[in-house]
């Protein structure tokens, strides 16, 4: 069955959501504090999975229809509850440098999909867009997650580089 968010009095529980996603995570504690993290092969490191990445995604005030509802709030809820699994399969699309003197050295732009129940039972796929910020003298973080839109189809073929043209509409994925 499928896992919806928690709502109190109308709203999404963001510290329900938050500790969901977190069971999923792995648990390091060292020095007294815990970190919640999740493994990204492409990227080849663990990220921390902080609360404030894990709600930025979902709790955007951009989302609001006119008549202030958040119709994709749930959805994006949702996904998040799964973003361990999302970020182990995710691919780097993008990462920027931004010089060697400040304290965010890299954002790397990550793109996975999320499968989630529809009301019907079957599944519907979404991608989802992950970015991580990596940090001197720290672990990388997440610092926000959220879906793009729904996955319809996909036309993939692996290339030697990423600069070739493959065709419209295509992704290509680079080894």
């Amino acid at each position: 069955k499928a896992q919806h968010p928690k709502i109190v009095n109308g709203i999404i529980d963001n510290a329900w959501v938050v500790q969901k996603a977190r069971e999923k995570c792995e648990v390091l504690t060292e020095r007294g504090r815990t970190v919640y993290y999740a493994n990204v092969p492409d990227i080849g490191t663990n990220v921390e999975i902080t609360s404030k990445g894990l709600t930025h995604g979902f709790a955007r005030p951009t989302d609001r229809n006119s008549n202030g509802s958040t119709p994709n709030a749930i959805t994006n809820a949702r996904v998040i509850m799964a973003i361990p699994q999302i970020l182990k399969n995710s691919i780097e699309v993008n990462r920027s440098q931004r010089g060697s003197n400040i304290d965010v050295p890299y954002t790397h732009v990550l793109i996975g999909t999320a499968a989630l129940e529809g009301s019907n039972g079957t599944l519907e796929h979404y991608v989802v867009r992950s970015m991580v910020q990596e940090r001197k003298n720290q672990d990388p973080v997440l610092v926000e997650a959220n879906i793009l839109g729904k996955l319809t189809s996909v036309n993939a073929k692996k290339i030697d580089s990423p600069t070739t043209q493959v065709g419209e509409n295509t992704v290509a994925l680079v080894d």
